[in-house]
């Protein structure tokens, strides 16, 4: 089973070659999405509707991006990915830095750089959610109808004697159910 696979099964056919896989499934969780949205930086989540409305608080950052370009020149984009990078438990921690110092400091490679309230902004805001968003789990379902065919036809060919040989197609499988032939030679 692969490493990204919740789970994993085979449908398999004996045939007089052994045993043919005809059918494979793999339930591959959000595995196959998740890395389609890192690398293409598109979202690829669905939403369901949350039962009663939830309020949510959270902090907004909102970073000069200009300053931030001319100040630090080429650590400017290591700097707006730090930012990125931040989770909320560094911005209660940030916020109160700011507050005490009117700046922060950020370690960029073996640099330490100062942001001063001019530059990085902290505001503690409410919003009202209405729904839930999650990476759906994707399913791959995998057929080889060729082999399906190809079983289906071994499991159905018989051989009377050396020369007489035909198939006996279960009636299920059958697309006409009755018919008249006119025997010819």
């Amino acid at each position: 089973m692969a490493h990204y696979a919740a789970d994993c099964w085979d449908a398999e056919v004996e045939t007089s070659y052994g045993w043919i896989e005809v059918a494979g499934h793999a339930d591959r969780s959000c595995f196959d999405l998740t890395k389609h949205a890192e690398k293409t930086k598109v979202e690829l989540s669905a939403a369901r509707p949350l039962k009663e409305p939830k309020k949510v608080h959270f902090i907004k950052v909102v970073l000069d991006k200009a300053v931030v370009g001319k100040t630090y020149k080429k650590d400017s984009k290591n700097v707006l990915a730090l930012v990125d990078s931040w989770t909320n438990e560094d911005h209660e921690r940030l916020i109160t830095e700011m507050e005490a110092n009117n700046e922060i400091t950020i370690k960029i490679g073996d640099n330490d750089l100062k942001l001063s309230n001019e530059v990085i902004k902290f505001t503690r805001e409410e919003k009202t959610v209405l729904e839930e968003k999650y990476v759906p789990h994707v399913i791959e379902p995998s057929f080889g109808i060729g082999r399906i065919i190809y079983c289906i036809f071994e499991h159905a060919f018989k051989m009377r004697d050396a020369t007489r040989h035909y198939f006996d197609f279960p009636v299920s499988l059958a697309p006409v159910k009755c018919s008249l032939l006119p025997l010819m030679s």
